[in-house]
């Protein structure tokens, strides 16, 4: 007896921990109103409103933001330069929070709040930070989960349009 085997086929999640347990996510960051809680906030908004990468959030400085003009120029992966794009209003007031907390001094936009030494946050804080805020909403995810929670919304707010949540998202294969 002769019996083909199958191709295994890499299995790939991403689904992302879903709309539910973000709003209870949301809810975790809400309970604390100092820097660490602001910042979090700042850091999670543009996780989920704007679909980004940790790296892309911490490659971030101060003058890449134009409140003003409610935009933030981003480093998208496999990019040599910035590309500019607009924030939604819940964003630009969790910035705007942010930044009054941070200062205006010019460096990294997301920083360490240790006393002594206020360096740029690293992606490793911020993959601690949405394993943390998952573990309390009873979910195991990741940033990139984060990203694909937002790329499913905007997938079903947009029925379907595969260009424009490609461009929403920074993927430059539709693939």
């Amino acid at each position: 007896l002769e019996v083909r085997g199958v191709n295994a086929m890499p299995y790939r999640d991403t689904r992302g921990p879903g709309s539910e347990a973000l709003a209870v996510m949301f809810r975790q960051l809400k309970k604390r109103n100092d820097a660490k809680g602001l910042r979090d906030v700042a850091i999670f908004r543009l996780l989920h409103d704007l679909a980004l990468r940790r790296n892309e959030i911490v490659t971030l400085d101060l003058e890449h933001l134009d409140r003003k003009q409610r935009k933030i120029a981003v480093l998208r992966k496999r990019n040599s330069e910035r590309k500019w794009i607009t924030l939604p209003d819940i964003t630009v007031r969790a910035l705007d929070s942010w930044v009054r907390a941070r200062g205006n001094s010019q460096g990294p936009l997301f920083v360490n709040l240790h006393a002594s030494c206020r360096t740029r946050i690293g992606a490793t804080a911020i993959y601690k930070l949405v394993r943390t805020l998952g573990d309390a909403a009873g979910v195991k995810t990741r940033p990139h989960g984060i990203r694909h929670t937002a790329i499913t919304e905007a997938l079903d707010a947009t029925h379907g349009d595969l260009r424009a949540v490609a461009q929403f998202s920074g993927h430059k294969n539709l693939a």
